[in-house]
């Protein structure tokens, strides 16, 4: 059987859609065709690339048989149109689908090609559009695969998300003032799944033929990204907006204007599936539709643009862009080797990284089982003589190993480059399985400079296991107008880590957070709390209550400072250790046991933290604690009422008698402390009053101890006494045995005294090295 065609050569193009059952011949009738001229036929998947299959006929008709009509894939949409070659010119007659794909140019008719671009010279790319376009995931990703055969300018990105085709239009002047003439190339779309209540199919015909037309009579080469189909039909739509069906309208319209505009070319999406590549009706997820639009973008352009920035421009790298030769790495963190000529750096983290040579000879970075957020940094310097306001660009091509965990993120960047595409703390498909060609946006040298870096950056999330493939890299002067004066883009750097307050947190406590330093002058920070390495979900603010959530997480901080040239990277603190679940405080009491025969003159209350005279009191009264004291043990005694002496004492003394001082007992009584070596004078007035907290601090490994009122800064009235150095200790190397806190009660029936020995009762703080008895 054969389909049969009717081509009319008419004043218009004519467009008919062909359908035809696999295994038939199609037959185009052509009528009248001009003397001498000849006719094109050419069927191709895509409209930028070669023909499938390519027909030259002077007769009246073009039979394709069955065997001619075997190369095109079956079931699947592609494009034909129909040509009239006559005088060296070649003239459009009609097209259509034999799927549902946009037209093409006949090739090696009249010398043309589908490359515009030129490595050599490479194309600046803008992108355009709404949030799909916007989105880290989908953006990141094409920079990142395209950034050896394109520039990214600064403020490259204008998609906005909501945008509508009105938008778009509105805002075309900011796109179109940074278009390089015969040099840009616009990525724009999805086109349409921001739509206009009551706009109609057609009036969007002429809104996206206008804005095309805007962007290519500024010089650009359009590549159209449709609308991605969301798996709403026409008949369950409850969304006035849109659905699959209008969505299938606008994709076509855009086939239409790239079937009959060069410079338009239409992005391949058939093989988006709205059930798999997204998480809701709006946006493509990051595991496998932002990936896959993408790829598919990506590819399109790489198909316009002859060769390749790190083979055919001028690297300035020189031999050092193979990476070859090996030299011992030195660093710590890093072992291995090193390729000659660079340098190897553990520049965040503690885990560590190998560098080794694959069977091609590339680079192998590694790190396996990460203990924390790490980043390994490769830097080679390149001594050349470069201005203020020029430009530099850094590349790197680079493959992920698809077993590999924990990606985190590529940076590159130069001197007073921004980081650009870097994914870092990006949600992106993990690994990535395209070569990534991570590349610095442009950026004016702010001074002159003997020496200009290239600079790698691998990252590893915590418990990442990552293998890093390093093929080339490269230098490269730009030759790109940044405006009349040079755009001098600075974002701030940071020059000391943030910190913690506390580096072993426990259930319950609060952290609080430093900005750490930063060059540049910034103003304003972005904060993100830490669990392994992991974001903890609205933890942004400087303080972080610690949840039980986190017990067994060692918590980091990451900081991100802004000012108006830019964001920083991403500043992470060192890790504080595990999370441990708070410990419940031991009773630390006095003996209760110590009292006089019934009528009692002593009681004990709280827990027999407290200890309080009777009415049956008759003289002066001593107690000491239950728990006895070891190694450097700092404590408290409140001296409610009727205090006449406290300190320290042995196991020998009861209610009645203290014993001998400096052996059984050391204690301050009145403006004297009484120790093994006699007395100290503690200052005229300095005595304990009513109220008075007393904070003592004992080592009995030198047989030391201190004291001093709370809010006083000196230890034992000496400004060079002090408990963390041991220095300048009472003595109580007379005392033997055991020792305990020690009181003596006044004969004063309102007599009271608290003793604070575990840490949920100490009020201050203690000195360095020195915790609380229990």
């Amino acid at each position: 059987m054969t389909e049969n065609v009717v081509v009319q050569f008419g004043n218009e193009v004519a467009r008919k859609d062909v359908r035809f059952f696999t295994g038939e011949a199609l037959a185009f009738h052509f009528d009248s065709v001009p003397t001498g001229a000849s006719v094109a036929i050419t069927i191709a998947e895509h409209s930028h690339q070669s023909p499938l299959l390519q027909h030259v006929t002077q007769d009246s008709q073009a039979v394709l048989a069955t065997d001619d009509l075997a190369a095109l894939p079956e079931g699947q949409s592609c494009v034909y149109n129909i040509w009239l070659l006559a005088n060296g010119e070649q003239e459009l007659v009609q097209y259509g689908s034999l799927t549902s794909r946009s037209t093409i140019l006949p090739e090696n008719l009249l010398g043309m090609t589908t490359e515009i671009f030129s490595a050599d010279t490479p194309p600046t790319l803008l992108i355009d559009g709404d949030s799909v376009m916007a989105h880290t995931g989908f953006r990141d990703l094409l920079v990142s695969t395209t950034g050896d055969v394109a520039l990214v300018p600064p403020e490259y990105n204008q998609a906005v998300g909501g945008h509508t085709i009105i938008d778009m239009l509105d805002s075309a002047g900011s796109v179109i003032e940074r278009i390089v003439p015969n040099n840009t190339i616009v990525v724009v779309g999805p086109i349409g799944a921001n739509r206009e209540m009551n706009a109609t199919v057609e009036n969007h015909r002429t809104q996206i033929q206008d804005l095309f037309d805007r962007y290519v009579a500024a010089g650009a080469t359009v590549v159209a990204v449709p609308t991605l189909p969301d798996g709403r039909t026409s008949a369950e739509d409850v969304n006035p907006y849109g659905n699959d069906a209008y969505y299938a309208e606008l994709a076509q319209i855009i086939r239409d204007i790239a079937a009959l505009n060069p410079s338009v070319i239409a992005v391949d999406v058939s093989g988006f599936d709205p059930v798999t590549m997204k998480d809701d009706r709006t946006h493509p997820n990051v595991s496998h539709g932002a990936t896959y639009l993408a790829e598919q973008t990506a590819s399109t352009i790489r198909s316009l643009v002859a060769g390749n920035r790190m083979d055919n421009a001028a690297n300035r790298l020189g031999a050092l862009a193979t990476l070859d030769g090996d030299t011992p790495a030195a660093a710590t963190g890093v072992s291995g080797i090193v390729p000659t000529g660079w340098q190897a750096t553990r520049a965040v983290g503690t885990g560590n990284w190998t560098i080794s040579r694959g069977v091609n000879n590339d680079l192998i970075v590694s790190i396996t089982d990460a203990p924390d957020k790490g980043q390994l940094q490769l830097r080679a310097d390149v001594t050349l003589e470069a201005a203020t306001g020029e430009i530099f660009d850094s590349i790197f091509e680079v493959s992920v190993d698809a077993g590999s965990t924990g990606f985190n993120g590529i940076q590159t960047l130069t001197i007073d480059g921004s980081i650009l595409g870097g994914y870092f703390d990006v949600a992106v498909a993990n690994p990535p399985t395209e070569t990534l060609y991570p590349h610095a946006k442009l950026v004016a040298l702010t001074a002159d400079r003997t020496t200009v870096p290239a600079i790698l950056r691998l990252s590893v999330a915590a418990g990442g296991s990552v293998t890093y493939r390093v093929t080339k890299a490269g230098l490269f002067k730009v030759d790109y107008d940044l405006g009349t004066t040079p755009v001098i883009l600075v974002p701030p750097t940071n020059t000391s880590l943030p910190t913690i307050d506390s580096m072993t947190p426990v259930v319950g406590d609060t952290l609080t957070a430093s900005n750490g330093t930063w060059s540049g002058s910034p103003s304003a920070y972005a904060t993100q709390w830490l669990a392994d390495g992991v974001a903890i979900s609205g933890a942004t603010e400087n303080m972080l209550t610690v949840g039980a959530e986190l017990e067994g997480a060692a918590i980091s901080v990451s900081v991100i400072a802004t000012n108006t040239d830019g964001q920083s990277a991403p500043a992470v603190s060192a890790a504080t250790s595990a999370v441990i679940a708070p410990v419940a405080s031991a009773i630390v009491a006095w003996d209760s046991q110590i009292n006089s025969p019934a009528p009692e003159q002593l009681a004990y209350s709280d827990n027999d933290r407290t200890v309080s005279a009777t009415a049956a009191i008759n003289g002066m009264r001593h107690t000491r604690g239950a728990t006895a004291i070891s190694g450097t043990v700092y404590f408290e005694i409140g001296a409610t009422v009727g205090v006449n002496g406290l300190g320290i004492s042995g196991d020998t003394i009861d209610y009645a008698t203290g014993g001998q001082n400096g052996v059984s007992r050391c204690y301050w009584s009145g403006a004297y402390v009484f120790h093994t070596g006699g007395s100290s004078f503690m200052g005229s007035g300095n005595t304990i009053a009513d109220g008075d907290i007393i904070q003592i601090a004992v080592d009995t490994t030198t047989s030391q101890f201190w004291l001093r009122k709370a809010g006083d800064t000196d230890w034992n009235n000496n400004a060079a006494a002090d408990p963390a150095t041991s220095t300048s200790g009472f003595s109580c190397s007379g005392m033997t045995g055991a020792i305990y806190p020690y009181v003596n009660l006044k004969n004063d029936a309102a007599a009271q005294v608290e003793l604070h020995g575990s840490s949920d009762r100490i009020t201050g703080t203690a000195p360095a090295g020195y915790g609380p008895i229990g």
